[in-house]
């Protein structure tokens, strides 16, 4: 059963941060935008225990670290999905910006059917 109650939800929530290893939040209210933290290894981690990962992040050195398959949004649309193997940093970064797509035109698009 999940809590609807704030201070259920509370609890519930410090205990899932300490089954993520995560102990250094003071303040389960704090807003996400204050939290730092390793959250490459946290990443990592949570893939050893089979559990998949979001990561939403314009920083393709981390995206490319730990991702297994990256959806390239493009004007609020996919403009493909390619993995680490698959593509460069600099192949995904072209493809975000719109300077070239999927099927390799330089149209910018963004409607290229994902590999």
């Amino acid at each position: 059963m999940r809590p609807h109650h704030p201070r259920g939800m509370r609890t519930a929530a410090r205990e899932q941060l300490k089954d993520l290893g995560i102990g250094t939040i003071q303040d389960i209210t704090q807003k996400v935008e204050t939290l730092s933290g390793q959250v490459l290894a946290l990443i990592k981690r949570l893939r050893t225990r089979g559990l998949p990962v979001v990561l939403i992040s314009h920083n393709m050195p981390h995206v490319f670290e730990v991702a297994d398959r990256i959806h390239i949004q493009r004007l609020g649309r996919c403009a493909g999905v390619i993995t680490p193997a698959s593509h460069t940093m600099e192949e995904a970064v072209a493809i975000m910006t719109g300077a070239t797509t999927l099927d390799g035109a330089a149209d910018g698009n963004g409607t290229a059917d994902p590999a």
